[in-house]
């Protein structure tokens, strides 16, 4: 029961994470363009991602507050 569970969450699981950025790419916030850093996870429960500043500062954020993706 449980495998067949995981396999109809699997696909939901997929389409929702092509809202998130990239692991590992570098994101600024909205209206703080000095506020950038790495994602390093996202939770697509919460919709939170977790970025890493150059400095070596962990935040969490809401996905709707980051708004530029540097390439």
């Amino acid at each position: 029961k449980l495998k067949c569970c995981l396999m109809y969450e699997l696909e939901q699981y997929a389409e929702e994470s092509k809202k998130f950025p990239a692991k590992w790419s570098e994101v600024c916030l909205k209206n703080n363009c000095e506020m950038c850093g790495f994602v390093t996870s996202y939770n697509i429960m919460t919709n939170d991602v977790s970025v890493r500043t150059k400095d070596g500062w962990f935040f969490r954020v809401p996905l709707n507050l980051i708004t530029a993706i540097k390439k």
